[in-house]
């Protein structure tokens, strides 16, 4: 197990001790699994996402990972964006049409306040994505917060689904170990 006065050596296992052996990402893998986190501020949001992890599951579990994790993360940008907007939109009518008798300054500051509120939570998936695909460009898994272990379960699912249809051979997939069972660091 490397520590972090330990330089780690590229192609040799990043698990620990008794962990399935898993291989450092190369440069590719890196690079697919970045531009998966990424690819929503390039207009492709979960369809590209989703056509890297369909292309790549099979050959890299870090790059499936990685992508299965964008997929969530771009369905939760989305789904909290919208219901953000959703309450912000009303609520700042209300606020705005009741505070507007006392003061129109307060008023106005109180509903850019919800419009700032439902501007960050919207905002958030967007940091996330970049922070993940920073780190997935210099080859670190990074377990996002609530969408990790799902992608995980995704991935170790397919693997098993796409292992079982194909025999002993394996068709060259790399070794699957579940959550908690070892794996990538990062």
């Amino acid at each position: 197990m490397t520590t972090n006065s330990q330089q780690h050596v590229p192609g040799t296992s990043l698990a620990g001790p008794g962990a399935p052996s898993e291989r450092e990402p190369t440069g590719e893998e890196r690079m697919l699994a970045g531009v998966a986190h990424v690819a929503l501020f390039g207009g492709f949001f979960f369809v590209g996402p989703l056509a890297i992890y369909f292309w790549k599951r099979q050959q890299s579990r870090f790059v499936a990972f990685h992508a299965a994790q964008a997929t969530i993360v771009t369905i939760m940008l989305f789904a909290l964006g919208g219901l953000a907007w959703i309450v912000a939109i009303p609520l700042s009518i209300v606020v705005g049409v009741a505070l507007h008798r006392s003061s129109e300054v307060v008023a106005g500051i109180a509903v850019g306040a919800i419009y700032v509120a439902a501007l960050a939570v919207s905002a958030l998936p967007l940091v996330v994505a970049v922070v993940a695909g920073w780190r997935a460009f210099n080859g670190r898994r990074w377990s996002i917060p609530l969408v990790g272990r799902a992608a995980e379960k995704i991935v170790a699912r397919d693997a098993l689904a796409v292992g079982a249809g194909q025999g002993a051979a394996g068709g060259g997939h790399v070794p699957v170990a579940g959550p908690g069972q070892g794996g990538f660091r990062g």
